[in-house]
């Protein structure tokens, strides 16, 4: 794969806007290299360094008053140069000017030789500008942007036909450098890839994004596809491969971006390399020849009488395991619509995913006919390569879909029932 990367070039002085940048770079699915997260004790710091430089997509300059007199930065600006040359693209170097770039670029005598016109009145070069007297977090989503786009261009990614999205949230290990759990036939593809992270701290196998943080992190995400992919209609079919260690509802944004009326064909993959699709389903109709009467029983879900008027159920996906804890916290909360369970198999083909979809899409339309049913709150324990084939499909199926995290990161703690599913917004 070809991961849309980038090396930071910095001075110490400007560390707290690059690891802010470094942070928004992931929201955009750009593998930053940052040096305090990337240098192992007792590297060579010259030859590590220029390793980096070479193995990144581009390099990130960040060029300041104290970063244009900094050695590290002229080394480093020494090798991307080199670089630049031999792969013959001028875009592979992106310039932040924190300053004045004429100023700037006058201050270094390598740059000025290279970087100013013929007449020395301006910078003939693509560069970013921004005023260091803005607030650090607005300049740092601001030159992230921009950086972000800059590389979807040198990797021309709207215009491939595969590409990788990866959501790298939980594990151990801070969220930096490439994903660890790829599966080889993945990493072998010729296909740019996109690595979503919310930043660059530390990973926890529970981690669950929800409220303020959640909404920050999937409108970016959203925002980012767009603007990489240019939309999602586009004149011939494109392959999109998703893979993930994250918590569900990443998942279900994907598919859910990602849906049937889109000219996109899911390839989702697990950990193990195994892949589920929708490559040849319909795209002007939903999933045809499912069981609408597919609900599972158990002696601690009550049927639904015939004729009740609802606006709403609880919709659970998943193995019998999570019944009893499902239904312990729908008893905690006040006024939760009635639950409907659908036992899942074990996945094995392809075939068996898309037969599970269908009858779900089929089980809706019928409670939305019988029932008038408006709202799922879905609470899905269905595997992350399954559940956007699922959130793809159930556009125009149901009206509304509140998709119910699991709070992974209470689930060893002696937290109340009803605080262990959150509604997410997508």
């Amino acid at each position: 794969m070809i991961y849309a990367s980038t090396f930071l070039s910095y001075s110490s002085t400007d560390h707290l806007l690059v690891k802010a940048v470094a942070c928004e770079l992931g929201h955009w699915g750009i593998v930053p290299w940052l040096d305090k997260n990337e240098l192992n004790p007792g590297e060579s710091l010259r030859k590590a360094l220029s390793e980096a430089i070479r193995k990144q997509e581009t390099v990130t300059l960040f060029l300041s008053k104290d970063s244009v007199k900094s050695s590290w930065v002229q080394e480093e600006l020494a090798v991307a140069l080199e670089m630049e040359q031999s792969m013959d693209h001028k875009d592979r170097i992106i310039p932040v000017f924190i300053g004045d770039p004429l100023e700037l670029v006058n201050a270094s005598d390598v740059l000025r030789k290279r970087w100013l016109d013929s007449d020395g009145t301006t910078v003939d070069r693509l560069f970013i500008a921004v005023d260091p007297k803005k607030d650090i977090s607005m300049l740092a989503n601001d030159i992230a942007r921009d950086i972000a786009q800059r590389i979807y261009k040198v990797l021309n990614i709207k215009d491939r036909r595969e590409i990788v999205l990866c959501m790298d949230q939980r594990g151990n290990g801070k969220r930096t450098g490439i994903p660890t759990f790829i599966p080889d036939n993945l990493e072998s593809l010729d296909a740019p890839a996109l690595v979503f992270r919310q930043d660059i701290e530390e990973r926890s196998p529970g981690e669950t994004l929800y409220g303020e943080k959640w909404d920050q992190t999937h409108r970016k995400i959203k925002n980012a596809l767009s603007c990489a992919l240019d939309g999602t209609r586009w004149k011939d079919f494109k392959k999109i491969r998703l893979i993930g260690n994250a918590q569900l509802g990443l998942a279900y944004v994907l598919g859910h971006y990602f849906n049937r009326n889109t000219s996109a064909h899911l390839y989702c993959m697990n950990m193990d390399g195994v892949v589920f699709n929708n490559k040849d389903q319909r795209r002007d109709c939903p999933l045809e020849g499912g069981n609408a009467h597919c609900e599972s029983t158990h002696a601690r879900i009550q049927p639904i009488p015939a004729g009740s008027q609802l606006n709403a159920i609880s919709l659970l996906l998943s193995s019998s395991y999570l019944v009893t804890k499902l239904t312990r916290y729908l008893d905690a909360v006040k006024d939760a619509p009635p639950l409907v369970w659908v036992e899942n198999p074990r996945f094995t083909n392809n075939e068996q995913v898309m037969q599970y979809i269908s009858d779900i899409v089929a089980l809706l339309m019928r409670y939305s006919e019988e029932y008038d049913i408006r709202t799922v709150h879905l609470y899905c324990g269905l595997p992350f390569h399954v559940t956007p084939l699922l959130a793809a499909n159930l556009l125009h199926v149901i009206d509304n879909v509140i998709f119910m995290e699991f709070r992974r990161d209470l689930q060893d703690t002696s937290a109340a029932d009803e605080d262990m599913y959150v509604a997410l917004s997508i």
